[in-house]
């Protein structure tokens, strides 16, 4: 039991000190007393109460029966405190440590987060944001998210000039990626708001483009090359690239509206590797069911990656379909039936134009492409349960902070994140400090998964039980 009088006056002299660095820091913010303020707001509650919207500073609502009002200082969980930054103007964000928001004399309202070992001061003045200068020098920018376009130039180029170059989307993803991967730092990304959201989209329509190069000259080198190693490594290396820029971007555009121009972008990415009926399934059927038993690619405790994949491929099959039957569009009219006619009049032309050896390096390439997305989908959930109906949180989704991953696969290791809010775009997904960790990345994890005892001895100990 914490009284009222007990939480004032643990704080009391806190609140003071804040707001005194915040006076002197509201006319020139520099870096160094930046730094030497963010050692004063090290302070983790769990159960406590906030104020949010116009009224914050003289509004306080009860939480877990507990009231607390500070002066015009506020401490508040993750989700109201949220609202309020949002309602100021600063961007959302996601950690269970606490903020104080409050009033300093010339009437400009400080917010101070403290989020694991990064501590954010802002400043808002007449409803507009101003981020301090150390916030802005430490936000991730869009061009680290640039490494991930190695991988499809390196595809092309080798599909182009081949010889041993056909061996290059091989030995970057299942060589050089997961030693990368390994050693690369966890972090997760500070969203200062300062990337426009166009270049991103102009990010994912390079991945589409690149992907859509990719497979032209995957299907140009097998017709030159017919039956030869290159035609084989060729399809290997394009397949590694089908599973990024071409299911992972896929991902990415069929969260965007029905119809749009980026929706339909997403389509032909999925196409390209025979899995149109991907969008249908994800958001419709994985999103509402994920760990639990009726997600077909929510994998139990101690269920191995083969036996995983052996079940998750056709039920996501019969569960597309059955999203569009449910709603009345049997036969024809359903669009996941369409889509299966669709690549098997794709599948007949290549054959009959092209010829087998094109067929076969096209399937080929599809096929790993597939398996790569269903391995992606057993390490997003593995052992993570819930019973049906119940609600989701952080805690059922895997989070892998490894910045090598989340720069070269569109930021779909901060899972939790996606899941809570599946219409947040990638450039605005935030890490969940309780969420479960991976203990490396999607790339370092990808041996480890070939071999199912040492994917259980190395992720069992790591569920939480909570779930």
């Amino acid at each position: 039991e914490i009284t009222i009088p007990e939480v004032f006056g643990t704080f009391q002299p806190l609140v003071s000190e804040m707001k005194k660095a915040a006076e002197q820091m509201s006319n020139k913010l520099t870096i160094p007393v930046y730094n030497r303020m963010c050692s004063l707001i090290i302070i983790e509650i769990s159960s406590v109460n906030m104020a949010c919207g116009q009224n914050a500073f003289s509004r306080s609502h009860s939480l877990r029966k507990i009231q607390i009002v500070l002066s015009d200082a506020i401490i508040m969980p993750t989700v109201k405190r949220n609202s309020l930054l949002r309602y100021h103007g600063v961007g959302e964000f996601t950690s269970s440590r606490l903020t104080f928001v409050f009033s300093s004399s010339n009437k400009r309202t400080f917010a101070f987060i403290h989020d694991g070992d990064m501590s954010t001061f802002f400043c808002n003045a007449n409803g507009r944001k101003v981020m301090e200068d150390g916030a802005k020098a430490n936000s991730e920018s869009i061009f680290w998210h640039g490494f991930g376009l190695i991988l499809p130039l390196s595809v092309i180029y080798g599909n182009i000039f081949s010889g041993i170059w056909t061996l290059a989307g091989i030995v970057l993803a299942l060589g050089l990626y997961p030693l990368i991967d390994l050693l690369s730092p966890h972090t997760t990304p500070v969203r200062s708001g300062g990337e426009s959201p166009q270049k991103w989209l102009i990010l994912l329509n390079i991945h589409v483009f690149l992907q859509t190069i990719a497979v032209v000259t995957l299907l140009w080198r097998a017709h030159e090359d017919q039956f030869a190693w290159t035609t084989f490594c060729a399809a290997l290396s394009t397949a590694m690239n089908s599973g990024i820029s071409g299911i992972v971007n896929a991902h990415e555009l069929g969260h965007r509206k029905k119809g749009t121009f980026m929706w339909w972008l997403a389509r032909l990415n999925l196409y390209t590797v025979l899995y149109s009926h991907f969008t249908t399934e994800h958001n419709h059927g994985h999103h509402r069911h994920y760990a639990t038993d009726l997600d077909p690619v929510s994998a139990p405790k101690g269920r191995g990656l083969w036996t995983h994949i052996l079940q998750a491929i056709p039920r996501q099959l019969s569960s597309a379909l059955k999203v569009h039957d449910d709603r009345g569009r049997k036969g024809m009219q359903n669009p996941v039936l369409r889509g299966y006619l669709i690549q098997i009049l794709m599948l007949i032309s290549l054959w009959w134009f092209l010829g087998y050896w094109v067929l076969l390096a096209f399937v080929i390439q599809a096929s790993i492409a597939i398996f790569l997305l269903e391995y992606v989908n057993y390490i997003q959930h593995y052992g993570l349960r819930r019973e049906i109906g119940e609600k989701h949180t952080y805690l059922h989704s895997w989070e892998s902070r490894s910045v090598w991953s989340r720069w070269t696969l569109l930021e779909l290791p901060l899972h939790p994140a996606h899941h809570l809010k599946a219409s947040l775009p990638l450039w605005e997904l935030e890490g969940y400090e309780k969420a479960p960790q991976m203990p490396s990345g999607y790339f370092a994890l990808f041996w480890p998964c070939m071999i199912p005892p040492i994917w259980r001895r190395l992720m069992d100990n790591r569920i939480p039980q909570e779930s």
